[in-house]
């Protein structure tokens, strides 16, 4: 998984664009899937779901603006669903 959350999308070359909005896919596919496990993760268990989704609208934005297709929408109910799921189990596990 790579993120450069620190790096504006509009600088990011191409390849890691595209690497981290995968990234982002990864963590919320993991996150609803299996909680508990992605949770456990040292770097990715303690990521507030809330900075994930904007930082994908950020993402999207971009890679609309260099004519990308993007067709697999974040939602807020999912980030809702993990935040729901941290405030259950006392947040995340580091």
């Amino acid at each position: 998984m790579k993120f450069w959350l620190n790096i504006s999308p509009k600088d990011l070359p191409r390849e890691w664009l595209l690497d981290e909005h995968r990234s982002i896919h990864a963590y919320f596919g993991g996150m609803l899937r299996n909680p508990e496990r992605w949770s456990a993760h040292p770097i990715l268990g303690s990521q507030d779901p809330y900075v994930m989704y904007e930082r994908h609208e950020a993402l999207v934005e971009e890679m609309s603006s260099r004519g990308f297709k993007h067709n697999t929408p974040i939602t807020m109910s999912q980030v809702k669903e993990i935040l729901e799921w941290k405030m259950r189990s006392g947040g995340s596990k580091n």
